[in-house]
């Protein structure tokens, strides 16, 4: 838009005998306008810098990172309209930066995560009937992380429903949890998952990719409590979470959904859009 913008001023300024009054609202408004993008940009960047690391989730910080990686896309189409290369150099440095803090604080929390997970897998409860020795884990799950991990996805398949929906409304509130749900349907397949905007599945290279109505990008996985899969999908990010039975993920709704059950969360950088599945 503002590149149209500056073309019309060009070619207005070129024209025969221009009004210097509309040159001069030319030149305000584009100023105006980079000044708006260049704040607005920074604003974001603020927002994704750590301000205290010991109140910081692992999940706060991912959704931190996938808000940036989505930024850096729209700084490529800025530079040259909006920034000069100098300036475009150092902006997208800055977001490079933060990133590299973040992930950095994320790898941190995933080697504590997973060696909590180890030492509980280790720990199992062992009762003695007659000379019969049973062996009961502590916690089972029909969700297998390490299989989604590889594109199998058959420990999913079967019903799910939505239960809870939230986005940021710019309403001044920021991300909020709706009362009711819209009623997406997740299919799930051996081979693939789809919400119907984005469908998780093997690509030809033979690594996860997601795909919407088109473009498609190479997914990331980081496993914790939960494995997280991710990818710049076109002009959005995804993040899609396996949560395994027993796990609070999201601590809004806590109370609201039963933790008994295996949940999927699907959250979308576009209004920061939120869809939370349940097993049935």
């Amino acid at each position: 838009m503002l590149s149209k913008f500056e073309n019309e001023s060009l070619k207005y300024m070129k024209s025969k005998n221009p009004n210097k009054q509309v040159q001069s609202t030319y030149r305000d408004s584009i100023k105006s306008i980079k000044k708006s993008i260049k704040e607005k940009n920074n604003s974001r960047i603020e927002a994704a810098i750590l301000t205290n690391q010991s109140e910081e989730t692992e999940k706060n910080l991912q959704k931190k990172n996938s808000s940036l990686k989505t930024l850096k896309k729209e700084l490529v189409s800025q530079e040259k309209i909006v920034y000069s290369k100098a300036q475009f150099k150092k902006i997208n440095d800055k977001v490079d930066k933060q990133i590299s803090e973040n992930n950095t604080l994320i790898d941190k929390y995933s080697k504590v995560n997973n060696k909590q997970n180890k030492d509980d897998n280790i720990s199992q409860v062992t009762t003695n009937k007659g000379k019969k020795d049973e062996t009961v884990s502590k916690t089972s799950s029909k969700m297998n992380l390490q299989q989604i991990k590889s594109g199998d996805f058959s420990s999913l398949v079967g019903s799910w429903k939505e239960i809870a929906e939230g986005a940021n409304f710019y309403r001044g509130n920021g991300f909020e949890w709706k009362n009711d749900v819209s009623g997406m349907k997740l299919s799930i397949s051996k081979s693939q998952i789809s919400d119907g905007q984005v469908v998780l599945r093997m690509g030809s290279n033979g690594k996860l990719i997601m795909n919407e109505n088109g473009p498609e990008g190479e997914v990331d996985s980081r496993q914790t409590d939960v494995l997280t899969l991710d990818a710049e999908v076109g002009a959005h990010a995804y993040d899609i979470v396996f949560i395994p039975k027993g796990i609070s993920y999201e601590p809004d709704l806590d109370g609201k959904i039963n933790l008994n059950k295996e949940h999927i969360y699907i959250r979308t950088s576009n209004n920061d859009f939120v869809d939370v599945f349940e097993r049935v």
